[in-house]
């Protein structure tokens, strides 16, 4: 976005960098083909065919890998006090070994004293087994996690097990439970909390 002034200067707002927005918009594209699994081959075919740039299976395979990086970093990256915990899962198709296998995405979101919520981590395991919650809740801790005094997450035993402390059902819980028997069909399981 150029603009050319009355007195004959160019001029560029400096807000719009240049270049930037679409680079940023090529290099989302590269990160959702590469979640997605789409093969280097197929992803260069792809830019090419939208962007009409002549892409090398190298250089995409380079930009996964900084994506790599990048991820790696967040997934690494030092946690202060939150006081509310939320923990969920949710079962997604992984490509492992060469097969497709269901694996359970385990989640952490925190609540800070100012009310701001935030991805706290994310685990991809077998199930949602005792020992992968307690692994994943302990690589929060590590991370310096401190200060939770309220965990709010589904009741799987494998959940409850592995948290520390009391766990007290809450209302919601037993409310969702009625609701629950009310809709034969639901296969959502009911709220737990845990005070901590």
């Amino acid at each position: 976005m150029r603009l050319r002034l009355l007195c004959g200067l160019d001029f560029y707002p400096a807000a719009l960098e240049r270049g930037v927005r679409s680079e940023r918009a090529l290099k989302l594209a590269i990160a959702e083909m590469y979640v997605q699994g789409i093969s280097t081959r197929k992803v260069t075919q792809v830019l090419e065919q939208l962007c009409g740039l002549e892409i090398s299976s190298t250089q995409v395979s380079r930009c996964a890998e900084l994506l790599d990086a990048e991820l790696e970093q967040w997934r690494q990256r030092p946690l202060g006090e939150m006081l509310y915990l939320v923990l969920d899962a949710r079962y997604e198709k992984v490509r492992q070994a060469g097969a497709v296998v269901s694996c359970a995405v385990l989640s952490a979101i925190g609540i800070d004293s100012q009310g701001r919520r935030s991805v706290l981590g994310v685990s991809v395991s077998l199930s949602e087994a005792e020992v992968h919650w307690r692994d994943f809740l302990s690589s929060l801790q590590a991370r310096g996690l401190h200060g939770v005094q309220l965990i709010v997450s589904d009741s799987h035993a494998g959940l409850k097990t592995a948290m520390p402390g009391s766990r007290q059902p809450c209302r919601a819980q037993d409310s969702h439970a009625g609701l629950k028997t009310a809709m034969p069909g639901s296969r959502r399981r009911a709220p737990h909390v845990s005070l901590v």
